[in-house]
């Protein structure tokens, strides 16, 4: 199993968001987390990237026990998040920003051509991008830029924090393809989102979130019906 997560409660000082979340992610596989605002979704990826410390319970990658692991351990060991508002250097050129994300990673100078080369075949327009200043892109570019920057770090893990924010939808479906061919490459993807509906076609296991707990699994093809986004999102 790629990703275990095992009872885990974490918050914010006095407040806590999650309660005994549970689930499991296998290699190679897209997972949705769906739920309304408030619900926990980036709080709970926040508890796997290592950014948010849980007061109880287990996050296991690959079978290890990363919970009290530094979020720079688990960049380090496969683990990548893409938070939501990309937050990319917006001076620095594309180049520099996919450049400093793999430095982070560790991954030598030595390498980094060789990584390029293997994103720049799963998102083609980045060639085109990598003198300009990131800063200059349109947001659907900026969100292609900041998925690539975790991918260039060869990781097992991508965790997606609300990807599909402020996008047209013509660049959603085309994210949407990007992700299935991550998934090609075995790369294992967690998605936190409250749009879910382009998500139908590649999810393989949906998990919704409500009030901090996970409150069951769907068919991720249900993820375009009114009837499941009435009941997942309006019946809190």
């Amino acid at each position: 199993m790629l990703l275990s997560i095992d009872r885990l409660d974490a918050g914010y000082h006095d407040l806590q968001v999650l309660w005994s979340v549970s689930l499991d992610l296998p290699h190679g596989r897209i997972a949705v987390v769906a739920g309304p605002n408030g619900a926990g979704k980036s709080t709970l990826l926040k508890a796997v990237a290592g950014t948010v410390r849980p007061t109880s319970g287990r996050v296991r990658i690959e079978g290890r026990d990363v919970t009290r692991w530094s979020h720079a351990r688990r960049l380090r060991n496969g683990v990548a998040w893409v938070p939501e508002g990309r937050l990319l250097f917006d001076d620095l050129s594309v180049r520099e920003n996919l450049r400093m994300s793999a430095y982070m990673a560790g991954i030598p100078k030595s390498g980094f051509a060789d990584r390029l080369a293997k994103v720049i075949e799963v998102f083609p327009d980045l060639k085109d991008w990598l003198r300009r200043p990131a800063g200059q892109l349109s947001g659907g570019q900026q969100q292609i830029v900041a998925v690539a920057r975790a991918l260039i770090r060869g990781p097992r893990l991508i965790l997606l924090d609300e990807p599909s924010v402020g996008l047209a939808p013509k660049v959603v479906a085309r994210m949407g393809e990007r992700l299935h061919a991550m998934r090609e490459m075995g790369v294992g993807i967690c998605v936190a989102e409250q749009n879910v509906a382009w998500l139908a076609g590649i999810a393989d296991q949906v998990h919704v979130l409500t009030g901090g707990r996970i409150t069951g699994g769907v068919d991720p093809a249900l993820l375009r019906s009114r009837d499941f986004l009435r009941e997942a999102y309006l019946s809190v």
